[in-house]
């Protein structure tokens, strides 16, 4: 596996580590729906009861690219209050524990020690959310330094 994608895997688990895993009723493990991450990198995470899906839009002032999507869907193998434990068919033996917690409308991400990040409930619903999946072609014509040839997400 190429290292830039190795390091593309971590750095999206690292994203991702702040996010509840279990369901609770104190609220902060109830953390299913769309989050988006605020900044000029528009990211939406989409969080299910087995898996998280990463939309990753080219066509903001980050990337400079064109109106698409990349799109990665990550594996929750494991929930342990609010830790959830992450892979992803890419990155094959690979696991990432992400540590989410819901305050309200926002839910705070953290991995390993690093520092937390907060993702914003989303106004768009869960099922009205369509994204269109970039094209290889339309992959090379982002600036981000996080896009790969391939189309795969990278991780910050």
């Amino acid at each position: 596996m190429p290292l830039r994608r190795t390091v593309s895997f971590l750095l999206l688990a690292a994203a991702l580590f702040a996010v509840p895993a279990c369901d609770s009723n104190d609220g902060k493990t109830d953390i299913q729906g769309l989050w988006l991450v605020p900044g000029t990198d528009v990211i939406y995470y989409r969080i299910q009861k087995d898996s998280i899906t990463i939309y990753d839009y080219l066509g903001d002032e980050f990337d400079q690219g064109p109106d698409c999507y990349i799109i990665t869907t990550l594996d929750i193998v494991r929930r342990d209050g609010t830790k959830l434990t992450v892979s992803s068919p890419d990155f094959p033996g690979i696991q990432v524990v992400l540590t989410i917690e819901r305050d309200g409308e926002t839910v705070s991400v953290t991995t390993g020690g690093g520092d937390p990040e907060t993702w914003e409930k989303s106004s768009a619903s869960v099922a009205g959310f369509v994204a269109k999946e970039c094209t290889g072609a339309e992959v090379s014509k982002a600036s981000g330094d996080r896009v790969l040839p391939s189309g795969k997400y990278l991780f910050r």
